[in-house]
């Protein structure tokens, strides 16, 4: 989550706030992530705070796609997922 992620936070919390300001009805926020693993790890510490962000405006945070590339990952199943994939 480099520069650019974080321009666009910053750009999808001015846009709600626009929306919030003109008294437009809108309860959530509906969210994709597209994830690396092991390439580029997600910065936990600023999704967080972008998901508090959200919550403080008074809007409910949907997932609406989740994926994750484990490229580069073990290719043991028993390794990787401990639990035995379930």
């Amino acid at each position: 989550m480099g520069a650019e992620n974080d321009r666009f936070r910053a750009t999808a919390l001015r846009f709600l706030d626009g929306l919030l300001k003109r008294r437009v009805p809108i309860d959530a926020l509906g969210m994709q992530g597209h994830l690396s693993a092991f390439a580029n790890p997600v910065d936990q510490r600023k999704l967080r705070a972008f998901l508090e962000e959200i919550r403080a405006r008074g809007l409910a945070v949907l997932i609406t796609e989740l994926d994750v590339d484990d490229t580069g990952g073990s290719r043991d199943i028993a390794a990787r997922e401990p639990r035995g994939g379930r």
